[in-house]
């Protein structure tokens, strides 16, 4: 290459420098513009995200634009106007495809995080899956990456799950029918790192309210749909709920991610009966706060469960909408006296079903399958699994051939059986013999433990 040659490429490649670093400056130029002046938004918002933040009229009293929710920090305005300025550090990232990542930054806190191309900006979820495959279903229009495999069964479930929310809720104005032309938008991510990537934080799902779309590593994560769906259903929300009514209604209908409802309010039932925990903590915002979530979820969800018995949805959603505001000031609900200790033990006397039991009400029983470690035979009603000692010194996970093939996958060592649908990554019977007040084992009979599981939970 000539002496000149090399000189014009030179030259190209500062023009390109310098182009690109005007191009980003310009981009980063929107997080402190909208920081400042936050009705901009709509100005610099793309139509895919006005689309997708206004798809489903979910409204909640703000006085910002509903595209912000989570992407705003008030205390960076006061930083702006305060001698602590110089620590406020704008960021910006050039991105492929001509995108630019921008950010302001305090300390190890970032907020006002857009990805924009040509001043105009997309959510940070939209970014990360703009080559993204997706499927629609009934209400559903999943996400997910080129080559993850998504199980028709999970969308078939997630969809008959969505359903299940209107038995608690009466299908008022045809809601179902319009979620089934708008379908909600759900991500489903193939491990944490992809979601983390996504929203930014260390979960297994969220639902993000500025778009209305749920994120998650579960492909039928029900309990942040049905977060979801309360605020659907009602159109018109606040931004906070009370915990104990936001979470509870969501693990009493949806569980929790990665284990069926049924197996939650079990262990809620426990934590109750063996007054692990106070209940009545629960009814403020900072007692709620104050317990682990494996402690507070299960036991707010079986309230719930009461309180869904107990009020018509009307009231319920009063209730619900009582204890919401956009100031996260919430009081401690005070309406709850009539659920004490007694009327928790009679409820879950008649509602609660344990998922594993040791003792069945049938005795004729046909042999369905039959392994090396373990046996297989049903009833009516029930399946009963029998296996060696072999089997319960295993900490791992291993195939039960009960309904479809390589699908459901059994845990059983002395302390804890587990019995998880790979399908929809979540556990649907579980038994643990921490959850007892009494002590017990599994039963043996000739060498063999053995234990019952309802038949309606394989399908």
């Amino acid at each position: 290459m000539s002496a000149t040659s090399k000189l014009l490429v030179l030259l190209f490649i500062a023009k390109l420098t310098i182009c690109c670093a005007s191009r980003t400056n310009d981009e980063v130029n929107i997080s402190l513009e909208l920081m400042l002046n936050e009705k901009e938004i709509v100005k610099y918002l793309s139509e895919e995200s006005i689309s997708t933040s206004s798809n489903h009229n979910i409204n909640y009293n703000l006085d910002y634009d509903k595209f912000l929710i989570g992407n705003r920090d008030c205390r960076f305005k006061q930083i702006y106007h305060s001698p602590n300025r110089s620590k406020l550090v704008v960021r910006s990232q050039v991105l492929p495809d001509g995108y630019c990542r921008s950010y302001l930054q305090y300390d190890n806190i970032i907020s006002y995080d857009f990805y924009s191309k040509d001043r105009r900006v997309i959510s940070r979820s939209d970014y990360h899956t703009l080559d993204w495959q997706s499927k629609d279903s009934k209400y559903v229009n999943y996400h997910y990456p080129q080559g993850i495999i998504l199980h028709n069964e999970a969308i078939a479930e997630l969809n008959e799950r969505i359903e299940s929310f209107f038995e608690y809720f009466p299908d008022h104005n045809n809601i179902m029918k319009r979620l089934e032309s708008n379908k909600l938008d759900y991500y489903y991510c193939p491990d944490q790192a992809t979601i983390e990537k996504l929203t930014g934080y260390e979960t297994r799902g969220i639902l993000l309210l500025n778009q209305d779309r749920v994120i998650s590593t579960f492909p039928a994560h029900f309990h942040e749909v049905v977060h979801f769906l309360i605020n659907y259903y009602l159109s018109e929300n606040q931004l906070y709920t009370h915990p104990f009514l936001q979470e509870g209604l969501a693990v009493a209908i949806g569980g929790r991610g990665g284990m069926l409802t049924s197996a939650v309010l079990e262990s809620g039932n426990f934590l109750v009966d063996s007054d692990f925990i106070n209940y009545n903590e629960l009814m403020s915002v900072e007692g709620f706060n104050m317990n682990h979530p494996s402690l507070s979820y299960p036991v707010s969800g079986l309230l719930t469960r009461m309180m869904l018995q107990h009020y018509t949805s009307e009231e319920y959603l009063e209730l619900y909408k009582k204890y919401s505001n956009s100031s996260a000031n919430i009081p401690a609900i005070s309406e709850l006296t009539w659920i004490t200790k007694d009327a928790i033990i009679e409820y879950s006397t008649k509602n609660i079903v344990k998922t594993i039991i040791f003792n069945c009400p049938e005795t004729k029983f046909q042999e369905v399958v039959s392994d090396s470690t373990y046996k297989i035979s049903h009833s009516k009603n029930y399946y009963k699994i029998s296996f060696d000692d072999t089997l319960t010194q295993i900490n791992d996970f291993v195939w039960l051939n009960v309904g479809d093939n390589q699908r459901f996958k059994l845990k059983a060592i002395a302390e804890e059986i587990k019995i998880k649908d790979c399908y929809l990554d979540e556990i649907v019977a579980s038994w643990s013999k921490s959850f007892l007040i009494e002590n017990e084992d599994i039963p043996q009979k000739k060498g063999h433990y053995y234990f019952y599981i309802d038949k309606s939970l394989f399908q």
